[in-house]
């Protein structure tokens, strides 16, 4: 049971809804019209429209999960990084306490740097450095990006207490349906 009851929804929120029916969207109604639009306009942009590489994209956001404590973000995107192509040995690395093999030295790397920005807000100048090596500044900012926005996500769903989906409900490209 969550923290926070969901929402009473409107006929035309559960018809946006039903494109998206997953606990933190209905939980989401909570916020302001405004704010959960520029909050979905910036999850579709991250996770379908941006140039930048879907299974580094996952493993960011399975760290982010996994240094939150967030077991519905570690949960949906376990299923999402899967999507995307990620193998179960690379997703158990992305959510272990040190990070090693099977990660690319490049994944490290971004991985050490999102630890960083998560436990320190402002990352160390090593891994800073190091993560530049791999990244373009363009790329280092949406990694940025990245973190933010699912450290948001991540207090959104440990404070209201958002419940894990059904089996196989996963979050879904609105612009597919």
């Amino acid at each position: 049971m969550s923290r926070i009851p969901y929402p009473e929804l409107t006929q035309e929120q559960q018809q946006a809804l039903s494109k998206n029916p997953i606990n933190l969207t209905r939980m989401l109604f909570h916020m302001p019209d405004d704010i959960r639009g520029g909050m979905s306009q910036m999850g579709r942009y991250l996770l379908w429209n941006s140039p930048y590489d879907a299974k580094l994209r996952e493993l960011v956001i399975l760290r982010v999960g996994y240094l939150s404590k967030s077991a519905y973000e570690e949960h949906q995107h376990r299923a999402y990084g899967k999507k995307e192509g990620l193998r179960d040995d690379q997703i158990e690395a992305a959510l272990a306490p040190t990070l090693a093999a099977p990660l690319t030295d490049k994944e490290q790397a971004v991985l050490r740097f999102t630890e960083d920005v998560v436990v320190n807000v402002r990352p160390s100048d090593k891994a800073l450095a190091e993560v530049r090596q791999y990244l373009s500044d363009r790329e280092v900012f949406e990694t940025l990006g990245i973190i933010g926005n699912y450290m948001l996500i991540a207090r959104i769903l440990e404070t209201a207490g958002v419940e894990i989906d059904a089996p196989g409900v996963i979050v879904a490209n609105p612009d597919n349906n």
